[in-house]
């Protein structure tokens, strides 16, 4: 949710993936990529593990192939 003013501003990214979504913002120091991830929970075992790595490399992707200058990742962590 944002102010409608700041709509021309403010476009949304397709992630495809159910746990995180993504925001690009216009700023005049360029984009800004916003994205909330909600991360795996940690059982302590090899698959946990798996995932959480799997999770970090979508959101490094992402960012990747955004034209985002900056970064924001806010978690549950």
């Amino acid at each position: 949710m944002y102010n409608k003013a700041f709509a021309s501003d403010i476009n949304v990214n397709s992630c495809c993936e159910s746990r995180m979504c993504a925001t690009n913002i216009d700023t005049n120091n360029g984009p800004i990529l916003l994205i909330n991830v909600y991360m795996p929970t940690d059982l302590s075992d090899d698959c946990s593990y798996a995932d959480y790595i799997d999770m970090c490399t979508k959101v490094i992707t992402v960012f990747t192939d955004s034209d985002a200058a900056s970064l924001i990742v806010a978690d549950d962590f």
